[in-house]
């Protein structure tokens, strides 16, 4: 492993690609729930359920080639920007099937593979000032922020639909009136220790 990865070579080694790899998922596993919120939106189509499943297999399999087959140190999974311009834009602004909108990513895809083979991309990114690409990924974070602030309910949906290995539906997202009669009990409680502790000042 050490010759074929080329950790001497690169000052690495074993426990330093391990500890990485791991802050780099967790910086990146986000997408595992923001990609199937927005894709899954209703109205678009597509289940949550598939979507969360081909969000983890194509970051699996674009992040294993990029470290056997190129040999080098760079997980890839989907973007985010892109789904949102496919759901909000294509599927639920211009009433395109979903079809037709992954059609044209796969073709916008091809596209960017030839500005990679010709060069042509690494001269864009070249003419785009240091600031704007600042500017990029805070708005990308931003835009994150927003999307959790809208779809706060992503984590319920998502354990609801998915078939987890444990209880359906947990005492943290079950609501109906025994809740509501905890909730109201709770909030008497405190009130009458309220009242308790003013009268006996």
């Amino acid at each position: 492993m050490d010759h074929f990865f080329k950790f001497a070579e690169r000052g690495t080694n074993l426990r330093t690609e391990i500890v990485a790899g791991l802050t780099t998922f967790m910086t990146m596993a986000y997408i595992i729930f923001v990609n199937p919120t927005i894709l899954g939106t209703e109205g678009t189509g597509l289940s949550v359920e598939g979507v969360f499943v081909a969000t983890c297999l194509a970051a699996a399999a674009a992040s294993i080639a990029m470290g056997v087959v190129a040999n080098f140190p760079v997980a890839l999974a989907s973007g985010l920007g892109l789904n949102a311009v496919v759901t909000f834009t294509l599927i639920l602004g211009l009433g395109i099937p979903w079809q037709t909108a992954m059609a044209a990513v796969i073709v916008e895809g091809l596209l960017v593979t030839l500005l990679v083979l010709t060069n042509l991309r690494e001269a864009v990114l070249n003419a785009i000032p240091l600031s704007l690409k600042f500017a990029i990924a805070v708005g990308i974070g931003l835009f994150i922020a927003f999307i959790v602030l809208r779809t706060a309910r992503s984590l319920r949906l998502l354990h609801e639909r998915l078939p987890l290995p444990y209880p359906a539906r947990s005492e943290l997202f079950r609501s109906g009136p025994g809740t509501r009669r905890r909730r109201y009990c709770c909030r008497a409680g405190t009130r009458k220790a309220t009242a308790k502790r003013a009268a006996a000042m």
